[in-house]
């Protein structure tokens, strides 16, 4: 039980700050490596294209 909540805090502070280290829990920040801080996903873009015709 305590696990879940260290978790839960790690991954609130993560999110106000707008990265993450969890995978799936906030899919529309970067994913960082959480050692090094490197982007292990970037966060998705959300501009729509034109249509290409």
């Amino acid at each position: 039980m305590f696990i879940y909540f260290a978790v839960a805090i790690k991954a609130a502070r993560e999110s106000k700050a707008e990265y993450t280290t969890t995978g799936g829990m906030y899919p529309k920040l970067p994913q960082l490596e959480s050692r090094t801080g490197v982007v292990l996903r970037p966060a998705p873009t959300t501009t729509l294209l034109p249509p290409t015709d």
